[in-house]
């Protein structure tokens, strides 16, 4: 079933009554495999699972439905012209940080990627890696992967994220501790084996059962040893200077003069969140949607898919995270960039806007 992240998964997580809403899983690779059994779960886990049974949510087996089409393939030089025309609005030129060549490169590469996932999923690719925690994002979707419905498109992700993120939607996005508890290490190792080395990847494996401190180790664990970041160096140099720096710029300035002011006047938090410049922030949110469709295929997908899931977490205050939490255990994993700190304001800039974002990014006439 096609996700829905702003309503259904919410009210499934806080424990409110709702519709099921799950993400068709495709190309499973081959089953049969026997897998370690999970360890007693917490009886409040057990008893929210419980509910779920009795409401006839079984979410092992999901419902199967037609796919949907692929994200639409990029349209470089259309993309290319208009990201030059917004850049020149604030006095920039694309050329500083992305030349035509390497559009042009990324979108070779893009469609190349594109072919060999078409046809993963229309033949049996015998060839498999060793691993799929480690190795490079787009071996991963070769022979580690599903295939979810985002929104309107179908989406090739790895196993073990959309395992994880789907069993932590279901019981562990209310519970205290989310991404701070400590895992169990052996059982933490043994989830590793699964999604690492088992003949299907972890593909069978129902997390059912799991406590929620093993499966948020297990995500952090396939993001972190990622090979490199999900954005390349000049589309991040880009998306700082055209999108996220003039943001920090402004609400730097903001704070300057709060502190000529009496601070006592203003109980009003600040932060990166999005400014009442509401034609400098459309400029900014448009660039942020062309640089990232200019995001090589497989790590576009992971960062719609993740951003989602990370979006609705404050939105549970049982868990207690916040924004901040996630973009500084996350943001320089899956961004990169110089420091740590550039690339935890740049996760919050996306955080913060990622609504706006991702409704029009796929939309024929989003920035073009």
């Amino acid at each position: 079933r096609t996700a829905d992240l702003e309503t259904d998964r919410l009210a499934r997580a806080c424990g409110q009554t709702t519709s099921v809403t799950s993400y068709p899983r495709e190309d499973w690779s081959r089953g049969g495999v026997a897998y370690p059994r999970a360890d007693a779960q917490s009886s409040r886990s057990r008893w929210r699972r419980q509910e779920y049974d009795d409401a006839g949510m079984n979410y092992s087996s999901p419902r199967s439905e037609p796919s949907k089409p692929p994200v639409p393939r990029i349209k470089h030089s259309q993309m290319y012209r208009r990201l030059d025309a917004l850049a020149r609005r604030s006095g920039h030129r694309a050329m500083e940080y992305l030349n035509s060549d390497y559009v042009a490169a990324v979108c070779k590469n893009d469609n190349q990627l594109r072919e060999q996932l078409r046809r993963k999923r229309s033949e049996r690719m015998e060839h498999r890696d060793p691993n799929a925690i480690g190795a490079p994002l787009e071996d991963v979707l070769l022979f580690a992967s599903t295939s979810i419905a985002i929104g309107d498109y179908q989406h090739d992700l790895p196993i073990v994220v959309v395992a994880c993120v789907e069993e932590l939607t279901k019981t562990g996005i209310y519970q205290h501790g989310l991404f701070r508890a400590l895992p169990s290490r052996d059982r933490h190792l043994q989830l590793i084996d699964i999604f690492d080395k088992s003949a299907d990847f972890g593909a069978h494996y129902n997390m059912r059962g799991q406590a929620m401190p093993d499966i948020c180790a297990l995500l952090s664990t396939f993001i972190s040893s990622l090979p490199s970041p999900l954005i390349d160096l000049p589309i991040y140099l880009a998306l700082w200077q055209w999108s996220v720096g003039p943001s920090v710029t402004r609400e730097d300035a903001h704070m300057a003069n709060l502190l000529r002011l009496s601070l006592a006047q203003y109980s009003e938090r600040h932060d990166l969140s999005i400014d009442t410049d509401s034609e400098l922030e459309g400029d900014q949110i448009s660039i942020a949607q062309i640089l990232l469709r200019l995001v090589p295929i497989s790590s576009l997908s992971l960062i719609i898919y993740l951003f989602g899931f990370f979006t609705q977490l404050p939105l549970c205050p049982d868990n207690e995270i916040q924004f901040e939490d996630i973009a500084r255990i996350f943001g320089h994993r899956l961004l990169g960039g110089s420091t740590k700190e550039v690339s935890q304001k740049m996760m919050m800039w996306l955080l913060t806007r990622w609504p706006q974002i991702s409704e029009t990014l796929f939309a024929e006439t989003s920035s073009l």
